[in-house]
This record gives C-alpha cells, sequence and structure tokens, in this order.
C-alpha cells in the first residue's frame, strides 16, 4: 500500500506541473504504468475539476499498451461525455412515492453502462486524426490555360503529419527527367479536411509554395511555384483513402502573362494514413 501511495503522489504532481486545472490522457497512463490501484484513478477522475482525455486510435493504441483497465476507461470516457462516472454516488433524490428512486436508479445504471461504449464507437469512426502520418501518390493531369493541347500528365509523391485532426502538414515532389532535360517542383504546404456526417468522406481546402528548378543542358533556372486546391478525400480502408481534386498550378517565368504562368491540374491520388503520437 505504501508503494502504491508513492507511485500515486508522484505521477500527481507530474499532472499538476503540466496544467493544474486539467487531467490528462497521459496523467490517467503513467498512473496505471507507476503501479496505482484502479480504485485510485477512478476516485482521481471523479473529483477532477477539467479533464482532456482524447479518443483518437493512436490514443486507443498506447492505452492499450499500457494496459489501461476495463474500469479506468469506461471512467475516462464518462466523465468526457459529462456523464455519471461509474461508483459516484448519483445526487439524492427527494420523492413522496418509495418506488421512484428504484426505477430512476436503474435508469441511470443503463445509461452509465451505454455511455462508455457509444464513446468508443465515436472513437473508432475517426479514420485520421492529430500525431498520425500521411503518404500520398497522385497522378494529375497539367492542362495549361493558353495551350491546352499541351497537357501532360506527372506524378506525384507526398509526406504529410497530422497536427491536429484536420490540419494535415507536408510536403511534395514531382521530377522529370530525361537526358538533356531536368524538371523539378518542390514544394511545402497544409490542407484542411472538413468533418461531414460520414467519416469516411472529409473534403479538404489545400495550398503550397515551392520552387520549380528547370536544367537544360546545364544551364539552370529556379522560379516560384505556388499551388491552392479543393477536393475529396474517401477512405475505402480503415488506412486507405483516394483523393480526388481540382489544383490551380502558378509557376512565375519572367515576361509571362498570368494566363501563360497558370494551369489547371486534375488529380486523383492514394494516401495512406497510419501511426499514432
Amino acid at each position: 500500500m505504501k508503494k502504491y501511495c508513492i507511485a500515486f503522489l508522484l505521477c500527481a504532481g507530474l499532472a499538476v506541473a503540466q496544467n493544474p486545472d486539467i487531467l490528462t490522457t497521459d496523467a490517467v497512463i503513467k498512473m496505471v504504468q507507476a503501479g496505482v490501484p484502479s480504485q485510485t484513478i477512478i476516485r482521481t477522475i471523479q473529483s477532477a475539476n477539467r479533464v482532456d482525455f482524447t479518443f483518437l486510435p493512436s490514443d486507443l493504441d498506447l492505452m492499450q499498451r499500457a494496459r489501461v483497465p476495463d474500469d479506468v476507461f469506461k471512467a475516462m470516457a464518462a466523465k468526457s461525455a459529462g456523464r455519471p462516472v461509474a461508483g459516484q454516488p448519483a445526487p439524492p433524490v427527494v420523492t413522496a412515492e418509495p418506488a421512484a428512486p428504484v426505477q430512476r436508479d436503474r435508469q441511470s445504471r443503463s445509461v452509465r453502462s451505454t455511455a462508455p461504449s457509444q464513446s468508443v464507437r465515436d472513437v473508432d469512426d475517426e479514420y485520421q486524426g492529430r500525431g498520425m502520418w500521411d503518404l500520398d501518390i497522385s497522378g494529375f493531369a497539367i492542362i495549361p490555360h493558353t495551350s491546352p493541347s499541351n497537357t501532360v500528365g506527372l506524378v506525384q509523391a507526398e509526406a504529410g503529419y497530422f497536427v491536429t485532426r484536420g490540419w494535415l502538414i507536408g510536403a511534395g515532389l514531382v521530377g522529370v527527367f530525361s537526358k538533356d532535360t531536368n524538371d523539378v517542383f518542390l514544394d511545402g504546404g497544409g490542407r484542411y479536411f472538413f468533418k461531414t456526417g460520414n467519416p469516411r468522406i472529409l473534403p479538404y481546402l489545400g495550398a503550397s509554395a515551392g520552387v520549380n528548378i528547370l536544367s537544360i543542358s546545364g544551364s539552370s533556372d529556379s522560379r516560384f511555384l505556388a499551388q491552392a486546391g479543393a477536393g475529396v478525400r474517401c477512405f475505402v480502408a480503415r488506412h486507405v483513402a483516394i483523393d480526388i481534386g481540382y489544383t490551380l498550378e502558378y509557376v512565375h517565368v519572367a515576361g509571362a502573362t498570368f494566363s501563360e504562368s497558370t494551369a489547371s491540374a486534375i488529380t486523383v491520388g492514394f494516401a495512406h494514413v497510419f501511426g499514432g503520437r
């Protein structure tokens, strides 16, 4: 018992040092790893003024690897949803009918039993989120605005990281190489995914900037590159999605008009979303 008390005090002290008002998922995991009894952790969750529990796939993976007990997870889910935590006494009910409190208690137990499973379903519906990686291979047709007949097809590789639920930050590379000509496009930017009623379908807006390096027979020229676009991502499996979108591309060419420097691109790509924090 003395060992458990010392471990709990160390973990609680660390959580308070991070934020004295908020109990986080990381703090609960550290208490479990320190050997603090489940009932002690549940009482800590019950008495917390504020909590910041996250239930993304990466968080569930961390809790599973840390062997967070089921009753602790249920307490976290209930507290986060604003529902009574299992084991927490309900407010007294004053009534003249003796049967009414029993019926209310049965209903309360029914609500508590369904709350954790609903929270798990909500978490499982998230196909991408903070702390996850994104690898994307896209094929696109570039249509110059002043000469559509010169349309070309290219393949782009991109890698990114989700800094929040919706924000993906990354970089891309496209290269065209031949005996005398090398044409390389390097860019970095962001993409924001919007939630819909269907967790598999996520519309997005994105923008990026970079450089286009054109080398012909040993002579090279660097030009500013900017892109802006929109599209939709559709998950066909837990970690695999198809991206379809439109991009407006601008490459600065000295002496050229805006129309001569821009092109439209229709893109279709495959994304692999994986990992977690």
